[in-house]
């Protein structure tokens, strides 16, 4: 069976695990976690200061599926956190 482009590429990459993904938290001002356990791995950081953050400014503390709009973007990451050009870049493709 082979893989689609949404098995190999992802959008970002965990800051904490440096796994690729799709979903999960921003942090501040471009910091980027994967789940609960890399909020709690962060260097003096928490998932319980990312609900008080987020109350206070959720405007740069949020949970969110990053959407797929990889014609503009130059690089990607693989599950493994490489980043890697954009082999999409700038031509038209389909999921």
């Amino acid at each position: 069976m082979s893989k689609s482009i949404i098995d190999l590429y992802f959008s970002r990459k965990c800051d904490v695990c440096s796994t690729g993904m799709e979903e999960g938290y921003l942090v501040g001002s471009g910091a980027y976690a994967c789940s609960k356990k890399c909020l709690n791995d962060m260097d003096n950081y928490s998932h319980a200061q990312f609900l008080k953050d987020y109350k206070e400014e959720d405007e740069h503390y949020y949970y969110t599926n990053w959407e797929q709009d990889w014609e503009d973007e130059e690089t990607l990451f693989l599950i493994d956190g490489t980043e890697v050009s954009n082999p999409y870049q700038n031509k038209e493709y389909s999921l």
